[in-house]
């Protein structure tokens, strides 16, 4: 997880507020399955709740399908209340195509540099 410059950020983007910390969280997802398989994430916090943000400069949009034996690398931006610190704990929650949850949520914490 790394904190947005505002070199990020476009003239229409959605930026942090001045008492929030915006920061991009990056992952890889390999599809190991014999189908393609659709995309989607989501992230969450310890300390506080997240608001998305755009910034589209750097930005990886998770999104479309991920064909069998592929990787994708992704990024999401969020903003968080500095009173909340650095502290992330970042969640992503896998459905099939009938919105039925695969498996327990994957989750991981980082802290925001």
């Amino acid at each position: 997880m790394s904190k947005l410059r505002a070199a990020d950020f476009g003239e229409y983007d959605v930026k942090p507020e001045a008492d929030q910390t915006g920061f991009r969280v990056s992952w890889d997802i390999t599809n190991g399955s014999k189908k393609p398989i659709d995309l989607d994430a989501r992230g969450a916090t310890t300390g506080g709740t997240t608001e998305s943000l755009f910034a589209e400069n750097g930005s990886r949009l998770m999104g479309g399908r991920l064909a069998p034996a592929e990787t994708g690398t992704f990024t999401s931006e969020y903003a968080l209340a500095k009173a909340d610190g650095l502290d992330s704990v970042f969640t992503m929650t896998r459905m099939d195509e009938n919105m039925n949850i695969l498996a327990e949520d994957p989750h991981w914490t980082g802290s925001i540099k």
